[in-house]
């Protein structure tokens, strides 16, 4: 049998608190005081470059190679995705060590997605450059908001949610 779906009034507030969460986290991590990462993330993708046997190098934020070259920006760093799948794994009517595990689970999938992001962006700005920006600005951000809904709804249909009462 399964577990009795919660009251409208509960849902309701687990909405209204997450968006207000999302409201309030997005912004912080949009700032303009935002630590870059960018220099770790162009050295991870070109390290991820190389393991395939792809030739680019690394300056700073900068990913070159075969003529092309893109800048790793701060906003580029996959927190934002992490932070929003984060917070509704941690609204939900889960265990807490299960959210706990979820959350630490959300940001090592997510970061990696976005390195596999990073490595994709550079294949296409060299072999595709003049879908360069259909891919960064559009395809891609359809796919990142995919893919955390997919992990959300996998991580919930393995989640037991404990009785109410």
């Amino acid at each position: 049998m399964p577990p009795p779906a919660p009251s409208p009034p509960r849902l309701l507030w687990r909405v209204v608190l997450y968006l207000a969460l999302v409201g309030l986290a997005v912004p912080v991590l949009r700032g303009n005081d935002r630590v870059s990462h960018g220099s770790e993330l162009a050295w991870l993708t070109v390290t991820t470059l190389h393991a395939l046997r792809i030739d680019a190098a690394q300056a700073g934020d900068i990913v070159s190679g075969s003529g092309f070259a893109m800048q790793v920006a701060p906003i580029c760093d996959g927190l934002d995705l992490a932070v929003i799948l984060g917070l509704a794994i941690l609204l939900s009517p889960a265990p807490w060590r299960l959210r706990i595990v979820g959350l630490a689970a959300a940001l090592v999938l997510t970061q990696l997605f976005n390195l596999g992001r990073l490595v994709c962006m550079f294949l296409v700005g060299v072999h595709l450059r003049e879908y360069f920006d259909l891919f960064h600005h559009v395809l891609w951000q359809a796919v990142a908001i995919l893919f955390c809904v997919g992990l959300y709804a996998v991580w919930l249909s393995r989640t037991p949610v404990p009785p109410r009462g």
